[in-house]
């Protein structure tokens, strides 16, 4: 009995750490950017934001980009990029996700909403392995990231 608490508290830690970690929100860096870089950025396409470089910045107006606004143009970059990128062409229904989570499927369509890219569908895939409520919460979790 006293093995069986300690290893339920261990997985809420892991899980409540998790989720913890994945609650900080990059969106965050694109309400704090430059009005300057702003007004530039407005003006311009997707692709012409992409291919956007320090340089670049500095022919258009004539004053240095710095370090900070860099970095949050190379962040905001990367976020258009995944934005524009989508899901794959694979969109699955939220019902169909609940039911795959439920079955201990989530990990696959996580996957196939993900392309297979990045730590969310192999990290369910490890929770299921460990025990099925762990993975069935941390799909309840990421569902907010596709829908």
């Amino acid at each position: 009995m006293r093995n069986t608490l300690l290893t339920f508290a261990m997985l809420f830690a892991f899980v409540w750490s998790a989720s913890a970690i994945h609650a900080s929100n990059p969106n965050m860096v694109k309400a704090n950017q430059s009005s300057e870089l702003k007004d530039i950025i407005k003006g311009m396409d997707i692709d012409e934001i992409l291919a956007l470089s320090p340089k670049n910045y500095r022919e258009k107006t004539g004053k240095r980009l710095g370090v900070k606004n860099t970095i949050k143009l190379k962040v905001a970059q990367k976020l258009l990029k995944k934005t524009k990128k989508g899901n794959a062409g694979v969109d699955i229904p939220k019902g169909v996700y609940i039911l795959g989570a439920f079955f201990g499927f989530a990990w696959l369509l996580m996957g196939l909403m993900d392309d297979f890219e990045g730590n969310n569908w192999w990290i369910n895939l490890i929770l299921y392995f460990l025990f099925w409520l762990p993975g069935f919460i941390h799909a309840l979790i990421k569902m907010s990231d596709y829908y």
